[in-house]
């Protein structure tokens, strides 16, 4: 991503210092009472050594406290580079892929029409180029909301910092204080979840590139048409839903210490079963408030692709497929007759009436 957060909502990032600066003050209040506490203790037990060690984390706590900030903002900056520097960006695999088939180096422009005519492109190839295309500015839109948020969340975990980080300097909420710190990297490294989810996105791509995948002719054609479908099919799927649900599963394995490959898996299975869920549910919903068959179709369509969104996100419910499907009927119904002139209609009736 280069846009600049800081550019696009300077006022966020001002009070979010303001604030910062403000509760600094309480978490000197706060880092001392932990200071006493700690040489009350040892001068109970006689301990100078626990003296020692709450001077020097007390001072150290006050310099986290005061440059948290700008470290943070400086850990953003290379997880964003990381992204970039490894070309993990979703938004970028119809580029890998053109230079896959075309063998061009990366500094090198390539596009749909370098896929048709060459040597190990054609039709087939440039069709899949089309879709990654596609794919790869759905997946754009959806990191560059995902940029935003990042920051608008990082904005205000940063305001409120001092209060958590001070938290360290007593035993009894040492444990909030963790729970913070985890919390707030996991926000921060977003993007390695997104490096994570290209590992698998780089395997489907090299697969195109290598494998006839799209190959429908000979005594083999129905077979090759049915796996060229499955792969679209999954590629289609696995681009978004991995980019949506990357940030969600890398915060949850900064915190919990889960499998990132076993969650973002786990996740494209929920999305096409939810998705599936939720098609049938909305489909059916239209169908039984009297939908024309485009209608329920749509509907359907509609619901499948808020079960992806949704499974991606990892939430579910039994209301928005049947939201779904009541919409399409609302939005299918049809006009009155007589184009929707009630006065024409009721003179008409009158004059047939005499």
């Amino acid at each position: 991503m280069t846009s600049n957060f800081s550019e696009l909502f300077p006022e966020i990032v001002d009070q979010a210092r303001d604030l910062h600066g403000a509760l600094s003050g309480v978490a000197m209040v706060i880092l001392f009472a932990g200071l006493v506490l700690s040489g009350w203790r040892g001068s109970l037990g006689g301990d100078s050594s626990e003296m020692l060690r709450a001077v020097v984390s007390t001072g150290i706590l006050a310099c986290v406290i005061h440059f948290f900030p700008d470290w943070a903002d400086a850990l953003t900056g290379v997880s964003h580079a990381l992204v970039d520097q490894l070309d993990s960006d979703p938004s970028q695999s119809h580029e890998e892929f053109a230079r896959l088939l075309t063998g061009a180096d990366e500094a090198d422009d390539v596009g749909f029409w370098d896929v048709l005519w060459s040597d190990e492109g054609g039709i087939g190839r440039a069709l899949i180029y089309a879709i990654i295309l596609l794919l790869g500015k759905i997946a754009f839109l959806i990191m560059w909301l995902g940029y935003l948020l990042q920051h608008v969340i990082a904005a205000f975990a940063i305001a409120v910092s001092p209060g958590f980080l001070a938290m360290f300097a007593l035993n009894a909420t040492r444990g909030v204080a963790v729970k913070f710190v985890l919390s707030f990297f996991g926000i921060l490294l977003w993007p390695l979840g997104w490096a994570a989810a290209d590992i698998m996105t780089d395997a489907l791509l090299k697969m195109a590139a290598d494998n006839n995948v799209y190959n429908s002719t000979g005594s083999q054609q129905e077979g090759s048409a049915t796996q060229t479908l499955s792969f679209i099919l999954a590629l289609s799927i696995w681009i978004p839903v991995s980019t949506i649900a990357a940030p969600r599963l890398i915060s949850r394995a900064i915190q919990e210490g889960s499998q990132i490959g076993t969650a973002l898996l786990g996740s494209f299975g929920a999305s096409l079963g939810q998705g599936m869920s939720y098609g049938v549910g909305a489909g059916v919903t239209a169908s039984l408030a009297g939908a024309s068959g485009g209608a329920a179709g749509s509907a359907a369509i509609a619901g499948g692709a808020g079960g992806l969104v949704s499974g991606a996100m990892g939430s579910s419910g039994v209301l928005v497929p049947a939201a779904i499907g009541t919409m399409a009927v609302a939005a299918a119904a049809p006009s009155p007759r007589g184009g929707g002139d009630v006065n024409a209609e009721a003179a008409a009736i009158a004059h047939n009436n005499r």
